[in-house]
């Protein structure tokens, strides 16, 4: 089991893209560290990671994270605690976040785009020499931590940057990952066809660059061939600043398909049929896998009427899919 939790909705940032702006119905709501800590003790070792997002996790205080270090420590379940962050409260109070991210059971993903929408403010992107900068403190004061990895939301607007993201990983020594924009939030009209992203994909493993993004190196080992077997549901839960529990980050964006309490164990596709494939002809397809994959997408697709548009799409990327595959 891994648990998504997002401790707060606020951010100290101003991206144009964000799909997490609708955590709650209050600003002001903080998840409890209670309720975190009926899952450790529930699943004890088989919680292997506590995913950390937001809003920004350093809008709450280094208290609250080391609170929670103690307890998984003296649980014994050695649950990592992995955060996804923008870093700008360590970039401006570095010391402050030194004991939390040194920490043995923590790993740190941090956030980077090529275009003006990862705005620290209304007027101030976080452009590429202020990223480096950010990523020169972390390893000077975090040594024993890896360089940290870096997500990338890519729209149809910056597509372009997608080959120059993974150069600038490859440069910084680590590891970038691609992900196409969620249709929440901000971004609840917006959607990037799938077929265009195998595309980058191919790109990228074209040029030799393919062990420094994520979803190139990783995704072609673990999509399922059954469309019985999508378990994502069964092995994630997500945690809102109010304490409302999903089985889906992106439909806790959302807030749909709620979950009644921990102990709920309800699929989705028991919540709502439609998410079982985007249409009938999908299953005697041979993109099934690809189209079907995540349950999010198959709900955009249908929500925006995109579904014949993405199917036209992924059909004409069938020769570099199969490229893909083939390693």
């Amino acid at each position: 089991m891994d648990l998504i939790i997002k401790p707060t909705v606020r951010c100290n940032f101003s991206c144009t893209f964000c799909s997490s702006t609708k955590l709650s119905n209050r600003v002001s709501d903080e998840l409890s560290l209670n309720d975190i800590y009926q899952f450790v003790d529930k699943y004890g070792s088989d919680l292997r990671t506590i995913i950390v997002n937001g809003g920004d996790p350093l809008m709450m205080e280094p208290e609250y994270y080391l609170n929670l270090l103690d307890y998984i420590e003296k649980a014994n379940t050695n649950t990592v605690l992995a955060f996804t962050t923008n870093l700008w409260d360590f970039y401006l109070n570095p010391d402050k976040w030194v004991p939390v991210f040194s920490h043995r059971l923590v790993s740190v993903t941090t956030s980077f785009q090529l275009d003006d929408t990862r705005r620290i403010d209304k007027d101030r992107i976080l452009d590429k020499s202020t990223f480096i900068s950010i990523i020169e403190l972390f390893r000077q004061k975090v040594p024993n931590k890896p360089t940290p990895h870096f997500i990338s939301v890519i729209t149809y607007d910056n597509r372009h940057t997608c080959l120059d993201l993974v150069r600038l990983a490859k440069e910084l020594g680590t590891m970038c990952k691609l992900n196409y924009v969620t249709s929440t939030g901000r971004s609840s009209e917006n959607y990037f066809l799938l077929g265009d992203m195998y595309e980058i994909y191919h790109k990228i493993k074209s040029e030799g660059l393919a062990e420094y993004e994520y979803n190139t190196s990783r995704q072609f080992t673990s999509i399922t061939t059954c469309p019985l077997n999508r378990n994502c549901d069964k092995g994630i839960r997500c945690l809102q600043p109010d304490g409302s529990i999903y089985t889906c980050g992106s439909f806790g964006d959302m807030r749909q398909y709620k979950l009644k309490s921990i102990d709920d164990d309800t699929r989705l596709i028991n919540m709502d049929r439609s998410l079982i494939m985007l249409k009938s002809e999908c299953s005697t397809c041979r993109l099934f896998r690809y189209c079907n994959g995540c349950y999010h997408t198959i709900h955009s697709l249908k929500r925006l009427g995109r579904v014949e548009q993405h199917c036209k799409s992924m059909k004409s990327k069938m020769g570099l899919i199969t490229e893909l595959e083939g390693g």
